[in-house]
């Protein structure tokens, strides 16, 4: 839904009016609420009936245009037809079932509804102390230097168990998917993106926060990153924060032996002072680190917890 909608129906929830009726309890104080379907209730007996009745009459005639002028031409007429009857059938799609989103300080939860908003099939509810991991990525796509899309990902990984003295990560929710807004006014709501999309930046907000209020008194903070070995997920330790350092693969940088930090590429740059290029970079030496955006996890948060070391 639109950003308005979802602003309206958070302060009804907090007088307790809203239109969801399955509410989670255990995720904290609630900041974000979405829903695939705006209506509180299924079309009455009537309302259906006054639907079926305007989608026959639109079938009817728009039917009868097309093939009273188009006749000659039974191609297109074929092609009309078919789309007067997707609409048609959008028109009387009484089916009334969906999604409802909810973010809190303390995690997330997704309830499923069918029939009525009472009837809640099913529920999913994710703590932020049991969770490990963020992995979020963005993708533009160009085809001959048009912008044709933007693709994402977000995965969750939980704090691992041991299964037979190894330690078995497991994504405990995953989505990917595809809007096309080039240049989004809205990061947060993106032109075409659906509300999964919307859901998981504000969970990435959200997280991001307790997970920082959770390690910004530690000396040291891990970051991981996720790879496949074996067709099993692994999480690896990948660049360490401290308080006076940032150490990626066993190199260490501090602010005086550190001569650049940039972006380039979807990579954070590190160079260190003993880093050099000669023959128009064909020839390097010394230390460099490109951390990679992607397949870091919780960057947003080592992100904010960079700035603050390192500023």
């Amino acid at each position: 839904m639109d950003k308005i909608w979802k602003s309206k129906q958070l302060d009804l929830l907090k007088n307790g009016q809203s239109l969801f009726r399955w509410i989670p309890d255990n995720i904290g104080e609630i900041y974000y609420c979405d829903s695939t379907e705006e209506r509180s209730e299924p079309y009455s007996a009537e309302e259906k009936k006054k639907k079926t009745i305007g989608g026959v009459v639109f079938a009817v005639v728009g039917l009868g245009l097309i093939w009273g002028f188009l006749y000659a031409h039974y191609i297109w007429a074929s092609i009309l037809s078919v789309i007067i009857f997707l609409i048609v059938r959008k028109m009387t799609n009484f089916a009334f079932k969906g999604k409802d989103f909810f973010v809190g300080d303390q995690g997330f939860a997704i309830a499923e509804f069918s029939e009525t908003r009472s009837n809640v099939v099913r529920q999913h509810i994710f703590l932020f102390k049991d969770v490990l991991a963020l992995f979020t990525g963005e993708t533009i796509q160009m085809q001959n230097y048009s912008y044709t899309g933007t693709s994402y990902f977000f995965e969750v990984f939980n704090v691992p168990v041991e299964l037979d003295k190894e330690l078995v990560f497991t994504p405990i929710y995953k989505i990917e998917g595809y809007y096309r807004d080039k240049e989004p006014q809205d990061p947060m709501n993106p032109q075409n993106a659906d509300a999964e999309y919307c859901f998981m930046k504000a969970v990435e907000v959200s997280w991001t926060q307790f997970f920082v209020n959770r390690t910004k008194s530690l000396p040291e903070i891990q970051f991981p990153m996720a790879v496949i070995v074996d067709k099993k997920y692994r999480i690896l330790p990948y660049v360490t924060l401290t308080d006076h350092s940032i150490i990626v693969n066993d190199k260490e940088y501090t602010r005086e032996n550190t001569k650049k930090i940039y972006f380039s590429n979807g990579n954070l740059v590190i160079e260190h002072n003993n880093h050099t290029k000669k023959l128009l970079g064909l020839i390097e030496k010394g230390d460099i680190s490109n951390i990679s955006m992607t397949l870091l996890g919780n960057k947003r948060a080592f992100l904010t917890l960079f700035n603050q070391r390192f500023s």
